[in-house]
């Protein structure tokens, strides 16, 4: 039993997700590369049919929306994603299969409710002769979480009451603060 997928739409990867894709064509042998694979993908992954049949997918996926792996495979896509995604979670997986790739930002819906928002990039695969999506997605709370810590780091010499300076190697004064302003006055 050989499972042969191959990537398509290689002539137009977006910037995002190109080097994800690198040497997107592949032969597996009884799905061995993506069984083997898939659980060490970060974030969510997976693989399914154009019908929207599950073919493929990792443990994130099965604890990010609480379903069972009996379950997955009898849901479709969009019954994962936040009602007020599924349209535009719709619309991109038909891009995929139209254009060869996609790109969304939606929730992932769990079982008890709880809405997780994710970054989705997704490609065109043939699988034994059938068009597939097989994507990824990238939690995004953990980014915006790592966003927010470096926009306060960031504000942090703004709102010290001391006077902050940076200078480049060549000592030119490269950034100072209101502290530094008001010191700087007094001299």
């Amino acid at each position: 039993n050989t499972f042969v997928a191959q990537y398509e739409g290689a002539e137009r990867p977006d910037r995002v997700s190109a080097a994800i894709w690198q040497g997107a064509y592949f032969a597996v042998i009884s799905g061995v590369l993506l069984t083997v694979l898939a659980p060490f993908t970060a974030g969510v992954f997976y693989l399914f049919r154009h019908d929207g049949q599950a073919l493929r997918w990792n443990q994130t996926l099965e604890k990010e929306t609480e379903y069972s792996a009996d379950e997955i495979r009898r849901l479709t896509p969009l019954e994962v994603v936040a009602p007020e995604d599924r349209e535009r979670t719709g619309q991109n997986i038909e891009k995929t299969l139209r254009q060869g790739w996609g790109q969304i930002e939606l929730s992932l819906l769990s079982k008890s409710g709880r809405r997780s928002a994710y970054l989705i990039l997704s490609r065109r695969i043939v699988v034994e002769g059938e068009p597939c999506v097989l994507g990824i997605g990238v939690n995004l709370a953990e980014r915006r979480q790592a966003e927010e810590k470096a926009r306060r780091l960031a504000a942090f010499p703004e709102l010290n009451p001391n006077p902050v300076l940076e200078f480049a190697a060549d000592a030119t004064l490269t950034y100072f603060n209101h502290a530094a302003i008001l010191v700087a006055r007094d001299v």
